[in-house]
């Protein structure tokens, strides 16, 4: 807007900031670990009063642990291995979170950061599951899962290659939603754990993830009706089955959450 009416016969330029677009809301922060505490706020504006942590330098621990997040209807927070940000420990607080799991090992989540979070809110508060490696972390998330449920628990897992992260991101929100624990495959693994209550297995991806060694293994643990693949011809084809597996499952929705399908 010109304004050359003024006294000093300058001109004055405004722009206007661009409107967001209908319907799209970017949920982002200055890195990983702040766009996860954006995500929590978002989430839960009233708070929660459990918290699940997971390093935030690699990808196994934190989807793991989506089904968890569920099951206690908290967020999932990242952490860095070696210290806690002082942005997660401020969302922590915020929420009145009265229990923190500590997701996987020392080496992914160091003593520091958890002697970081017992200072905050007490040793009681503060739990440990991990395994020796991403594989039987997943199966002590999965028990922990299982364990909180109860008579709620419906009966299936997820199992997703545990060599790369796209599948096991996809079915973050069904896993969430249902309280399905997500179990981790190696490559053609014969012996992925099942918890005892488990009747059926979905598994995600095709056989280039979760190889038809580990189907076949898995049909013969739950019976060959028991088990069902969800794939498409890529990983984006993937994640379009699973939330229609998802919205099949009765799912309510709102909308769609959309995340980068390379990092």
């Amino acid at each position: 807007d010109d304004d050359m009416g003024s006294a000093s016969g300058s001109a004055h330029l405004y722009i206007a900031e661009p409107a967001a677009l209908p319907g799209i809301t970017r949920v982002a922060g200055s890195d990983r670990y702040l766009t996860a505490v954006e995500a929590s706020r978002k989430a839960f504006p009233y708070g929660a009063s459990v918290v699940v942590l997971a390093t935030g330098e690699n990808w196994p621990d934190a989807l793991g642990g989506s089904a968890l997040a569920g099951a206690v209807r908290g967020p999932i927070l990242l952490t860095r291995g070696s210290s806690l940000p002082p942005e997660v420990a401020e969302e922590i607080m915020r929420l009145g979170a009265t229990r923190v799991y500590v997701l996987g090992g020392t080496v992914a989540v160091s003593t520091a950061v958890e002697d970081a979070l017992v200072a905050l809110m007490g040793r009681q508060d503060v739990v440990r599951l991990a395994g020796d490696s991403r594989y039987e972390t997943a199966e002590a998330v999965a028990d922990e899962t299982i364990a909180h449920l109860g008579t709620r628990y419906g009966r299936a897992v997820f199992v997703a290659t545990g060599a790369d992260f796209p599948d096991a991101t996809a079915a973050a929100p069904v896993a969430a939603y249902a309280a399905w624990p997500v179990l981790l495959a190696a490559p053609d693994a014969t012996d992925v754990y099942r918890p005892p209550l488990a009747l059926r297995a979905i598994i995600l991806g095709g056989p280039s993830a979760v190889t038809q060694v580990t189907e076949d293994a898995l049909a013969a643990e739950y019976g060959p009706t028991h088990v069902e693949r969800l794939y498409g011809e890529d990983r984006y084809a993937t994640a379009a089955a699973v939330a229609q597996y998802g919205y099949d499952y009765c799912m309510t929705w709102h909308g769609v959450g959309l995340a980068s399908g390379t990092a």
